[in-house]
């Protein structure tokens, strides 16, 4: 095979000449990657085209979600005590944290300072309390803050 028939054989791979099931006339190479890139790689036009419409799902998947119905309350005077008995815990536990460590820091109970209260009642306040504030500012920072103001 001569070095020219090496690149007619390159030419026919590269563009398709002579090649095909339709007589000559098939997809090559080169039209094959045009066409992978135009699909992947949108014209301007295009790509508007392609915003606007996610624009226009997105204004409809808001209204949609607009209009869904959520689960409604209860309208009988039990089921509202119920839905408030069910949002009770969370609040009465905070209050109650919060109550206990001022009335011990400041000794209104009958325990003088937090360090007196039961292992449990501090072990609750202080995880209720780093909920609320972050553990790293109630166990870090806090104390830090309280050293630097004692030694000035």
């Amino acid at each position: 095979m001569s070095w020219v028939s090496a690149v007619w054989s390159g030419v026919k791979v590269l563009f398709g000449v002579g090649t095909g099931t339709d007589g000559g006339q098939g997809k090559d190479i080169v039209q094959e990657t045009a066409d992978i890139y135009s699909n992947y790689h949108p014209g301007v036009k295009d790509a508007h085209d392609m915003v606007a419409e996610d624009a226009k799902q997105s204004e409809q998947n808001v209204n949609d979600a607009r209009a869904m119905q959520g689960p409604q309350g209860g309208v009988s005077a039990f089921d509202v005590f119920v839905n408030g008995l069910n949002r009770l815990p969370r609040p009465l536990f905070s209050l109650w944290a919060f109550g206990t460590l001022v009335a011990a820091t400041f000794g209104l109970i009958s325990s003088t300072g937090f360090q007196n209260l039961d292992p449990f009642s501090q072990k609750l306040i202080l995880t209720i309390v780093e909920f609320f504030f972050g553990i790293r500012v109630v166990s870090q920072d806090v104390p830090a803050l309280i050293k630097t103001l004692r030694n000035k």
